[in-house]
């Protein structure tokens, strides 16, 4: 008779703590539920602090500058009338021009280089030439370049855009040439060229 009430009591303790480990199971359930979904209301408040908006600028149009060079209003001239001077030893002839800025950007201008297309009696071997930034145009007593090598990069014309500045040419012979230049011709181009200056 006493071994089945030990039985029951053993079995008393069991079947009441079943429930509350089911209770304790439910609110821990539950507190993750809320746990949940608090997260969630987060998730959801920063996608719509992610609001936003595109507009667009508007590029106006960009031009690139150009450079211009014109002498005595021309791109390519010819001095007139040169052949028609007849020079003599120490002699010279005086070439006025105009140069002229046509392009937008400042200009850089000089006399880069000289061609000599004919050459008879070596007459070209005893002319020198000389480049002066001058609204006169003289004779001078400085003695000038040799024309084949004649050069005024180191000192060049600079005209702002839509400005002109004279250019004087002095062709000379030399003082000392021979007898056997008498008669002799030549035909030479001058080759001038304009650079951007940077920054202006």
């Amino acid at each position: 008779m006493n071994s089945p009430a030990r039985h029951l009591a053993l079995a008393t303790p069991t079947t009441s703590r079943k429930p509350r480990n089911t209770a304790r199971a439910l609110l821990g359930s539950a507190l993750l539920l809320v746990m949940v979904s608090a997260l969630a209301l987060t998730g959801v408040g920063s996608t719509y602090a992610m609001w936003n908006k595109n507009t667009a600028v508007n590029a106006s149009t960009v031009t690139s500058a150009s450079t211009g060079l014109t002498i005595n209003g021309s791109t390519t001239y010819t001095i007139p009338a040169l052949g028609l001077a007849n020079l003599a030893p120490g002699q010279s002839i005086m070439v006025p021009l105009t140069l002229a800025n046509t392009g937008t950007t400042k200009l850089s201008t000089a006399v880069t280089g000289v061609t000599i297309l004919t050459n008879s009696k070596g007459l070209s071997n005893e002319l020198t030439l000389r480049a002066t930034q001058s609204a006169t145009c003289n004779a001078s007593t400085t003695a000038g370049t040799r024309l084949a090598n004649f050069t005024t990069v180191s000192a060049p014309v600079t005209m702002a855009v839509g400005a002109s500045a004279p250019l004087c040419l002095e062709l000379k012979m030399d003082v000392d040439a021979p007898m056997s230049v008498s008669g002799g011709s030549t035909t030479f181009t001058l080759n001038l060229t304009a650079t951007q200056v940077r920054g202006a």
